[in-house]
């Protein structure tokens, strides 16, 4: 009997001894097995750093150069010329002459002077004169590009209507725009179908005449 007792002893301690390394082993997988399936921490959400510029904001800012004067200021002086323009129809071209005096011919008429501005609204002003050479015809100032952008076409026009009324639309197929008649000249504002560029006319063709018959009359 007391033999058996040692020997029961004797197995229990075995299997203590045997089952450390398992229960080691058991917990090692436990927390291998835990590691692998423990989420990540949530994602920080990046610092916000405001709305995405509109492409459409950054084409118009290319593609839209800036004017020298407001639309709504350039046309203040209305049926009168912009400062740039030195003469309008009717003006003799001695005079035109004086004020200047750098002018030359067109390189297809004498009866054409161009002005070229450095800085201004206008890039190029052309004055015509009579067949005798004594008076100034008509007069073109093409603006600057970026009087050409629709909104600042809009401005434009709506100076002149301002001053003069409301004009009436062109019809000749090579423009686009409005037209105004006054006493001393005709105005249009354009834009040139080929070039798409934006003109300014002054004319004495087609003015109002005070003394001319009504339709009714004739």
């Amino acid at each position: 009997m007391g033999g058996g007792g040692r020997t029961r002893r004797r197995i229990r301690s075995t299997a203590r001894l045997c089952n450390g390394p398992a229960l080691s082993l058991t917990l090692g997988l436990a927390a291998l097995i835990g590691g692998c399936q423990r989420e990540p921490p949530p994602m920080q959400p990046a610092p916000d750093a405001g709305p995405a510029p509109s492409p459409d904001a950054e084409v118009d800012a290319a593609v839209v150069p800036p004017v020298p004067v407001p639309p709504l200021d350039l046309f203040r002086r209305m049926p009168d010329p912009p400062a740039p323009i030195a003469a309008v129809p009717g003006d003799l071209a001695e005079g035109l002459d004086r004020a200047r005096p750098g002018l030359r011919p067109s390189t297809y008429t004498e009866r054409v002077r161009v002005e070229r501005p450095a800085d201004g609204p206008f890039s190029m002003i052309h004055y015509q004169l009579t067949a005798d050479g004594r008076a100034v015809r008509a007069v073109l100032a093409t603006l600057v590009e970026g009087y050409a952008a629709p909104a600042r076409r809009a401005a434009l026009e709506e100076a002149i209507t301002q001053r003069l009324g409301p004009g009436e639309p062109l019809t000749d197929k090579a423009y686009s725009g409005t037209r105004w008649t006054t006493l001393p000249f005709r105005i249009e504002l354009r834009a040139d179908a080929a070039t798409g560029d934006l003109e300014l006319l002054y004319h004495q063709r087609g003015r109002v005449d005070p003394v001319a018959p009504t339709p009714a009359a004739r």
